[in-house]
């Protein structure tokens, strides 16, 4: 019977690291029935080169982005299931360095996917997995993130116009579905995974086929990386903006997000 492949692979600010974690502390459960494909495995090769290809987007690039891809799978077996899960993989997060959007995610899924067909052979059932998100809720946690990570000085306004609007991303879910014919594209919203009971990572575990019996035994993963509150907005971009030097900055950005999340839990969002 051919291999089942599962590809997580973004978007960004959607449930991924929930989802990564999840996928880890249920190893034990899930490892005689599928594969593990990881950040730890995949962040410092293919996915730290999916995001230097979004940037400067040259053909050799992505020539080193499918050799890190081959290298990679190389031990994996190609005759059981497996998940691949690296949001990295779509290109860089929008914002970051003047990052546009995920215009070049479908040739990177493309190229993935005559990687993984190569590896796993014709008959594999190749499914792609993307989260989204509703777009102003998106747009607040992508500027929250970039504010705490990065010397961002754009408002909210500024940030939102410099970015490809996060409503198009039907457009580039469709485009992303066309590149990786004959494999599968599965989405859902993070809005929606509340209301399952593995969360952001519900999607994933429903394209294996799990016996009731292994599914019960999948521990629900609370949230991870959880963004600032809105309300810190100000003092991270006045911070931001102003003449600290960068190792001062970066201790008063992470105390004042420590001392939020002890004076007000409500500060703790799912991001």
């Amino acid at each position: 019977m051919a291999a089942r492949v599962i590809v997580h692979a973004g978007f960004h600010k959607t449930g991924s690291t929930t989802i990564q974690r999840f996928l880890r502390n249920n190893r034990k459960e899930l490892s005689p029935r599928v594969q593990l494909l990881l950040p730890f495995r995949l962040g410092k090769g293919a996915a730290r080169l999916a995001m230097r290809y979004s940037r400067f987007r040259t053909p050799q690039l992505l020539e080193e982005f499918a050799a890190e891809m081959r290298e990679t799978l190389a031990p994996v077996d190609p005759a059981r299931d497996l998940v691949l899960s690296h949001e990295n993989l779509a290109g860089r997060m929008p914002g970051r360095d003047g990052q546009k959007g995920y215009d070049c995610a479908p040739e990177l899924m493309a190229q993935l996917a005559v990687i993984l067909r190569e590896h796993f052979g014709p008959d594999a059932d190749i499914r792609f997995c993307f989260l989204t998100r509703a777009p102003e809720s998106w747009l607040n946690s992508l500027w929250l993130h970039n504010l705490r990570v990065s010397r961002l000085q754009q408002d909210l306004k500024e940030f939102g116009a410099e970015i490809t609007p996060l409503d198009t991303i039907p457009e580039t879910l469709g485009r992303i579905e066309a590149s990786i014919a004959p494999a599968s594209l599965h989405t859902v919203a993070l809005e929606q995974c509340a209301a399952t009971r593995l969360g952001p990572a519900q999607l994933l575990i429903d394209q294996l086929d799990l016996s009731q019996e292994m599914h019960a035994k999948l521990a629900p993963e609370p949230a991870h990386n959880i963004g600032p509150a809105l309300d810190l907005a100000p003092e991270l971009l006045a911070l931001n903006r102003s003449a600290l030097d960068d190792e001062t900055l970066t201790a008063r950005k992470a105390a004042l997000l420590e001392r939020a999340a002890i004076e007000s839990p409500t500060h703790v969002r799912h991001a």
